[in-house]
């Protein structure tokens, strides 16, 4: 699979996410819970793209910002950015009222494989969306969205994991100071199904797991929901997980 084609297809991904996310992030920090750079060594290559739009009416001013990605132990993650033409951009941007701005990652095949999340920090108001992908040289791949995220210190997750399905957690905290987070498995009845598990996620930091990796005293089937408490908010997103390594968003949504 050619870069072109891979950028034309998370170029239209990106947009139709886009939409979908609403123009409703009015805030000028946005969370995306996960991102994935470089390659395993194998051929097989992650990607991450990126859309930001000013919602603002065409002719306001600009929105001026910078977007920071970081791997789980909050270091910087070394990413070089194109376009949807393929020229070059940096991490700062500035968007005019009304306009759209895309950044691809451009030096995956270059660099070992990280995840971690990414923080658009903007002057003004900006909405977004983030999409993350894997190509390999037989032109697999797959790809899954990650819409902005809010930091909550109370969240759950639908989480099922069976022959044909599997629940993956990215979690990240991007506050300054260390955070505690339970995370509890329930059943379809709200009954828990293993022992809660505690984690501390220091700042800038990132994790990702499996639900049956976190909790391995659960039976091999689970459905039901995984609940995120913590003392000081983090941002989470979900993914569903399926054998021919394909994998889809799951909502995250808040816990009273």
């Amino acid at each position: 699979m050619s870069k072109n084609i891979r950028i034309k297809n998370i170029l239209w991904s990106l947009v139709f996410l886009l939409f979908a996310a609403g123009i409703g992030s009015a805030q000028s920090l946005l969370y995306f819970p996960q991102v994935a750079v470089g390659s395993l060594g194998n051929n097989v290559v992650w990607l991450t793209a990126m859309a930001l739009t000013n919602p603002a009416g065409p002719g306001t001013p600009a929105a001026n910002g910078t977007i920071t990605l970081r791997r789980d132990d909050g270091t910087p993650m070394n990413v070089t950015f194109i376009d949807e033409t393929g020229a070059s951009v940096g991490s700062a941007f500035q968007i005019g009222g009304g306009q759209t701005r895309f950044f691809f990652s451009a030096n995956a095949m270059e660099v070992p494989l990280s995840t971690g999340f990414a923080t658009v920090a903007s002057s003004l108001p900006v909405t977004g969306a983030l999409i993350f992908a894997m190509a390999s040289p037989s032109g697999a791949g797959a790809q899954a969205g990650v819409p902005p995220a809010t930091p909550l210190t109370r969240q759950g997750i639908v989480a099922i994991k069976n022959s044909s399905f599997n629940t993956g957690v990215a979690v990240a905290n991007p506050g300054t100071e260390t955070s505690t987070i339970t995370f509890q498995l329930v059943d379809k009845s709200g009954s828990p199904i293993a022992p809660e598990v505690t984690r501390k996620l220091a700042a800038n930091n990132h994790s990702a797991f499996f639900v049956g990796d976190l909790f391995p005293a659960a039976p091999s089937a689970i459905w039901g929901t995984l609940r995120i408490t913590s003392d000081r908010p983090v941002v989470s997103t979900a993914l569903a997980f399926n054998p021919d390594n394909t994998f889809e968003t799951l909502p995250v949504f808040p816990l009273p």
